[in-house]
């Protein structure tokens, strides 16, 4: 009964009379989900075939959305629930505490909108009753989603219902922010979806019970696709490396890789490891300017970490710290005499620069 060439339609809703039907249209933006507006189309099919339908609400912006259209029994009011956060551009971790969704009101005699349910916790899926006296909705309060009652003549609203599942006010919401509600035809009660089940309210009461149901179906198990995987292989290919640096002649290089340092003649040569010890970690490996010596972090949970060197032909590492921290960077001097290196403090918020030789603290650099 429409005819689209590339907006979607969902959320259809008879009209009282049975004659139209009206839908949320979906557009996109630049940004993935979009926003929508309500039509309404002839249920009956027109001459030359599909609708093009007639435009009831217009988007607000381009991103934030219009849905879940009701009418009401007379067929004179169209509701509709839409994201009314201040802006033109859907916002993520809005407040549910506050006012999200809200539903409108449009007088299709008049051609009038306005806001029809407002305030904390926001309000959607609006359902009139059969004889229109009431709408019910639903809205956040608190953490909760809860079903609530309003009185049309009077504005008086009333909560029925705690037990909802969680709205998608925070969300994008494309196909409603609630699922569909339906009164039962004498105006009395409400079903409802919640907890993976159908329900039933009493309005008057607020008794609740279960409406059970079973769904007679088939369902094809196949085989599940089961690749053998090797948790941890005696060799694989190495995809990242780390802390790659040149030696000053450029005949090799160092790196980091499975933390661990190699070091690798150039321009074919063969990785080995830079030491042979296993009890710490080791990353960012800097060369000395003879070549000869690399200096590194190492690192252990329980000791924590160490500037440590070692020779570069390979061998044990020695400490070039005493005290345990958290190092980063460390170069030689251009004469090989010291070590210049930074050390984290104030939970990563500090790094000061110091240089040291055996034996010898220098002041941490200021500026």
């Amino acid at each position: 009964i429409s005819q689209e060439s590339f907006r979607l339609l969902n959320s259809p809703a008879w009209t009282p009379d049975g004659q139209f039907i009206v839908a949320r249209k979906h557009f996109t933006s630049r940004r993935s989900l979009g926003a929508g507006e309500i039509w309404m189309y002839p249920a009956a099919c027109v001459p030359g075939g599909a609708s093009e339908g007639l435009q009831l609400t217009t988007k607000p912006t381009d991103q934030k959305d219009v849905g879940e259209p009701a009418l009401s029994p007379d067929g004179r009011y169209l509701y509709y629930s839409w994201d009314a956060t201040s802006g033109g551009t859907f916002q993520y971790n809005k407040d549910s505490n506050g006012e999200i969704y809200i539903i409108s009101r449009v007088d299709l005699v008049k051609g009038e909108t306005e806001r029809w349910i407002t305030g904390p916790g926001g309000a959607v899926r609006p359902t009139p009753s059969p004889d229109g006296k009431h709408l019910a909705f639903v809205r956040r309060d608190r953490f909760q989603t809860c079903l609530y009652l309003q009185e049309i003549a009077s504005g008086r609203i009333k909560k029925l219902h705690e037990g909802l599942e969680r709205d998608m006010q925070e969300a994008w919401a494309i196909h409603g922010v609630y699922p569909v509600m339906a009164w039962t035809p004498d105006a009395k009660s409400i079903v409802f979806y919640a907890k993976g089940g159908l329900h039933q309210i009493e309005v008057a009461s607020k008794t609740v019970s279960n409406i059970p149901f079973r769904v007679k179906g088939g369902r094809i198990i196949l085989p599940a696709l089961r690749t053998p995987i090797e948790v941890a292989p005696a060799e694989f290919d190495v995809k990242m490396l780390r802390g790659v640096t040149v030696s000053p002649s450029g005949e090799a290089v160092a790196y980091s890789a499975l933390g661990h340092i190699y070091v690798r003649t150039l321009p074919e040569g063969t990785p080995k490891r830079l030491t042979s010890e296993d009890t710490r970690f080791e990353f960012m490996p800097s060369w000395s300017r003879d070549g000869k010596s690399i200096v590194f972090i190492g690192w252990n949970d329980e000791e924590m970490g160490s500037v440590r060197v070692a020779s570069a032909s390979g061998g044990e590492s020695r400490p070039v710290t005493t005290v345990p921290g958290v190092y980063i960077d460390p170069v030689f001097s251009p004469d090989g005499s010291k070590i210049v290196y930074g050390k984290v403090s104030g939970g990563g918020l500090i790094a000061s620069l110091y240089a040291r030789e055996p034996g010898v603290y220098w002041v941490p650099a200021t500026g």
